[in-house]
């Protein structure tokens, strides 16, 4: 019987540290968009001549798109609202990013390239793997009865 009171104790003491892990996890995920995002948004000129140098017109349209998605996807995924859509649209918007400025890559930094797309479709896996835990979580959840409120 003790043995059971031990381990009804340290239960929830897992549990919370196993959902503190997977926000971290999904924290650093996001971390490098939300960077991007704010830094973006402090220097919005900049990442005008961004969208202008990769030829994305407007590039006023583009940037305000970026940072939309960057910041949008990246609280949808941290609040837990609506997080498969969010992880999907930064897995698209990474595998996008990627194949548009792959080129530039080449040319900037010879012999990264196929570095930094490999990072891009890890980071891809990554965003993929949000959207299946998100699905499959919410398949597990009980189905409250008709009439009650969860």
């Amino acid at each position: 019987m003790s043995g059971t009171v031990v381990i009804r104790r340290y239960v929830p003491m897992r549990v919370r540290a196993l959902k503190a892990l997977r926000w971290a996890a999904m924290f650093f995920l996001c971390a490098a968009y939300l960077h991007d995002a704010v830094a973006m948004l402090t220097d919005f000129d900049a990442a005008v001549a961004q969208m202008r140098h990769l030829g994305l017109t407007p590039p006023n349209l583009f940037a305000a798109l970026v940072v939309a998605i960057e910041l949008g996807a990246s609280a949808m995924i941290l609040a837990g609202r609506g997080r498969w859509a969010g992880a999907l649209m930064l897995a698209a918007f990474t595998v996008a990013t990627s194949l548009l400025t792959h080129e530039g890559w080449a040319h900037a930094m010879p012999g990264t390239t196929a570095n930094a797309l490999y990072e891009s479709l890890a980071m891809t896996g990554g965003f993929l793997l949000i959207c299946w835990m998100d699905i499959t979580d919410s398949m597990r959840a009980p189905v409250p009865a008709p009439g009650t409120t969860p």
